[in-house]
């Protein structure tokens, strides 16, 4: 088992990696509550992860779900810098006693990279970090099971958990919104009144998100200024393999839809919501004259996965 599931059962291992990919979709939405979400289980998976210790009596390493909680602390929307320095230098911690007589595996992995590169932490206080488990017969290292502690024992005590900021040289930020990256054959475009329809929308990018693609709402990009929002889309549909589209609403999804047939995206999967009382008819109807198949659907929960898995499966 690697590093990262040291000292674990297979089966806390299966349960970890639950966590895990449930965060990584959660992180990837941008929303504030769906990265309280992802904080969420990655607070479940140390928990986990220190229960099998104090069950078992010998030391988990816990590295994993403290780096990816220091980095969800460095998303603009729970932006905490000192929330993710301190979880990133406890995951550094777990990656050096796990490293052994070999530090420099844990200088290759993603904490000490974050600390050093992305936010140019104090050096000094990264050597003693790094000599403090070195300072221990091998066999006593084991001992070592909590990275708080370690901690505690290192920095000086005029160095807090709400001050460790100030030791970084950088600071560092993902924003929720990001540059238009290209992979054509993953890339899913979903269009929508973005107001009026927003949670079959959302829904819709989660379900893609669970097969492993990637959705593209024009709404989640920076649109530059000398570009009108129909421009932008199209820009963004040509980009996209698939194309989901909901016309339960009017938004320019009409036109977006004509022009599929122009830039080689696959037969969209175009639906509406059978149960709205203010459904858009003259939108519908215009989707028909396009002899394209409308597909309705009533739940967004329970019925969007199913459409968009078997398009998906049907247009490979």
């Amino acid at each position: 088992m690697d590093i990262d599931y040291e000292g674990m059962s297979a089966e806390e291992a299966e349960e970890s990696r639950r966590y895990h990919a449930e965060a990584y979709v959660n992180t990837s939405m941008r929303d504030p509550h769906r990265i309280d979400l992802a904080i969420e289980a990655y607070r479940k998976d140390l928990e986990l992860r220190y229960k099998s210790q104090e069950r078992q009596g010998k030391r988990v390493h816990k590295g994993k779900p403290y780096f990816n909680l220091g980095l969800c602390f460095l998303y603009e929307e729970r932006l905490d810098q000192n929330q993710a320095v301190y979880n990133l230098l406890l995951a550094y911690i777990e990656d050096l006693i796990s490293s052994g007589d070999f530090p420099e595996t844990a200088e290759s992995l993603g904490a000490a990279r974050a600390l050093r590169q992305g936010l140019q932490f104090d050096p000094k206080v990264m050597g003693m970090i790094r000599a403090y488990p070195l300072a221990f017969p091998k066999e006593s290292r084991e001992k070592l099971r909590d990275p708080k502690a370690v901690l505690a024992c290192v920095v000086d005590e005029s160095i807090t958990q709400d001050s460790l900021a100030r030791l970084c040289q950088r600071k560092a930020v993902f924003p929720r919104k990001v540059p238009v990256t290209i992979n054509w054959s993953k890339r899913v475009f979903i269009g929508g009144n973005y107001s009026a329809n927003f949670g079959s929308l959302l829904k819709i990018k989660q379900v893609v998100l669970r097969k492993g693609l990637e959705p593209v709402v024009a709404d989640d990009y920076v649109r530059p200024e000398e570009q009108t929002n129909h421009d932008f889309c199209l820009m963004l549909l040509h980009t996209c393999k698939y194309a989901i589209f909901d016309v339960t609403m009017a938004g320019g999804q009409l036109i977006e839809i004509e022009r599929t047939r122009d830039f080689g995206t696959r037969k969209p999967l175009v639906i509406f919501n059978a149960s709205s009382s203010d459904r858009d008819q003259p939108l519908t109807s215009g989707v028909s004259m396009l002899e394209y198949e409308m597909v309705s659907y009533r739940d967004p929960e329970t019925d969007l996965e199913p459409l968009v898995e078997k398009y998906l499966k049907d247009n490979p």
